[in-house]
């Protein structure tokens, strides 16, 4: 029991670091293209897009076969692979000459994803069951926290040193985990007995599942959603302050959401846990929605400022709800597969996202965004609540 506490708090340490590993470096490169590898300034904006859209790209495409990968040669050999990959990935960034070069780097990324699959899978099989829902919050808590405090870092290394130098203090952070990791955790035995049997061996098994396809679903537009938000939330803020100190504060209220999502996520876990993952799951998504149509009636900084921090509170329950009730539903074996499938398409989300809000800013206003985004979000709540009825109605 006490190994199994100290590699939950490794696993979520893990987490940690290396969410601020990437958001460290993440923000940072426009800047490197256009200070350190000469990017013309006409094709800026086309090599940033490529930079950070190919990574997705490749990542979605390829995680359901990473995750199967691990249910067959375990998960922790499909951590190392993945630690392993990062930080070839990122010594291409750091040595990176041309803008295509970097472009490529960032495709050979894709390649290592597969990081949140395999963590979430080890920490549901050295979870116990009552505990599941907790420490699957605590892991999202990680990645929060660690999205916050990377771009600070980030901020103050590219400063004073230069971006290239925070990929090779993120290439050492890799490096170090890959060693520790190495060391210290151990692949999980199975035990399927608590798990309904069905087939799960196959990724096309998985998708045929109907409790599977409601919950990539719901990770969908979860991710769709804050991704929709995320393009537009400096020149939001700028328009609605009209100063000089826009950036900042829209870095500040950005930050909100994470803050009030870190501090939520165990909570909700625990909340699921003790009260059903599907009901609070359709709770915090219903709260999410009003909280955006409330940003869409009533424009003011501090307003928006006010749901940025209770928006994040609410949709942070969606990712922790989700991994818990795949941990119930499938058996330990396959939680990598289905965990990897899950993530495709929360990475499907987060490229539809930017999409969806391009088109909604060229043919109508910033401001319209948030309903789109409080209509989805309601409608999901409405599938949710559907599932609810038709699952109680089931067990009578």
């Amino acid at each position: 029991m006490k190994d199994n506490k100290f590699t939950l708090v490794l696993l979520i340490c893990n987490m940690l670091l290396l969410s601020s590993s990437n958001t460290l470096v993440m923000p940072f490169l426009p800047l490197y293209l256009k200070t350190q590898l000469q990017c013309p300034a006409e094709s800026l904006y086309l090599y940033t897009a490529l930079c950070y859209s190919v990574t997705f790209v490749v990542s979605m495409v390829i995680s359901p076969v990473w995750g199967k990968f691990a249910d067959i040669f375990g998960k922790k050999t499909m951590l190392m692979r993945v630690l392993v990959l990062l930080a070839i990935s990122y010594l291409f960034c750091a040595f990176a000459k041309t803008p295509l070069q970097l472009c490529l780097a960032r495709a050979f990324q894709g390649l290592a994803s597969g990081i949140t699959p395999a963590f979430l899978g080890l920490v549901s099989a050295y979870s116990d069951k009552d505990k599941t829902g907790t420490n699957l919050g605590f892991i999202q808590s990680s990645n929060l926290i660690g999205t916050i405090l990377g771009p600070i870092i980030g901020g103050i290394i590219a400063q004073l040193f230069g971006v290239r130098e925070c990929f090779l203090i993120v290439l050492t952070v890799v490096t170090l985990l890959l060693v520790v990791n190495v060391i210290f955790i151990h692949e999980p035995k199975n035990d399927n007995k608590d798990n309904e049997v069905k087939d799960h061996t196959t990724i096309k098994g998985l998708l045929s599942d109907p409790i599977i396809q409601s919950l990539c679903s719901c990770i969908f537009v979860n991710a769709m959603v804050i991704m929709m938000i995320v393009p537009m939330l400096s020149t939001y803020v700028q328009n609605l302050t009209d100063n000089n100190e826009s950036i900042a504060l829209s870095g500040i209220i950005f930050s909100l959401s994470g803050i009030s999502g870190a501090i939520a996520a165990p909570l909700w876990g625990r909340a699921g846990t003790q009260n059903g993952f599907l009901r609070v799951m359709h709770l915090s998504v219903l709260g999410a929605a009003i909280f955006y149509l409330i940003a869409y009636a009533f424009p003011d900084i501090y307003i928006f400022a006010l749901i940025q921090f209770l928006f994040g509170a609410c949709i942070c329950a969606c990712a922790p709800c989700v991994h818990s009730i795949t941990a119930k539903h499938i058996q330990k074996e396959h939680h990598t597969k289905a965990y990897a499938l899950i993530y495709s398409f929360q990475q499907l989300g987060n490229l539809t996202g930017p999409l969806i809000c391009s088109i909604i800013i060229y043919y109508s206003s910033m401001n319209r965004i948030f309903l789109f985004a409080s209509a989805s979000l309601l409608l999901l709540s409405i599938y949710l609540l559907f599932i609810q009825i038709k699952r109680q109605k089931k067990q009578k």
